[in-house]
């Protein structure tokens, strides 16, 4: 996948494309999570903040949130990459 690849930028694009097509399935959550991490891997910490909070608020069954939290925590403190 984009994500494994390491390519930040055309993973985002993907994962936006699973939410706009399945908005209301658990694919949407995992997809918010991963678009956060991309975010975060390119140093774009406010970014990513805003994807791992909607994965706490909007998509609270999704297997990430845990991890959306912690990873939250750190992108709120500037700590992305």
């Amino acid at each position: 996948t984009l994500f494994m690849q390491e390519q930040w930028v055309s993973a985002v694009y993907e994962f936006q494309k699973v939410i706009q097509n399945h908005g209301k399935s658990k694919y949407a959550g995992d997809s918010t999570y991963r678009i956060g991490q991309c975010f975060s891997k390119l140093g774009k910490c406010e970014q990513a903040a805003i994807f791992f909070e909607s994965v706490t608020l909007d998509h609270k069954t999704s297997k990430y949130v845990s991890s959306a939290r912690t990873a939250l925590k750190s992108a709120k403190a500037g700590k992305c990459k």
